[in-house]
């Protein structure tokens, strides 16, 4: 999301392996591109700190890879019926 003086970007937990460093990859170069021609400063609430485009996609991408493997510690999907979401009864 853009807005006059910041953007946002975010990233849902569910890549995992290759997908998630695809995904990273991409919305690095979109950092690099707003970091850039913005001037922006990047924040990784994940990591609590300011990070460097240039430096930082390794450390950026362990820490959400490890929090994506706790959401899926926590709520385990094997086992569970699924229905589709527009099936409430």
């Amino acid at each position: 999301m853009l807005f006059d003086d910041e953007a946002s970007v975010a990233v849902p937990f569910w890549h995992e392996g290759n997908k998630a460093a695809e995904t990273f990859r991409e919305i690095w170069t979109y950092l690099e591109i707003i970091s850039r021609e913005a001037g922006y400063l990047i924040y990784d609430p994940q990591l609590e700190r300011v990070i460097n485009p240039t430096a930082d996609f390794e450390e950026a991408l362990a820490c959400y890879t490890k929090v994506t493997c706790q959401i899926h510690q926590l709520l385990p999907t094997e086992g569970k019926e699924s229905r589709p979401w527009w099936k409430f009864w």
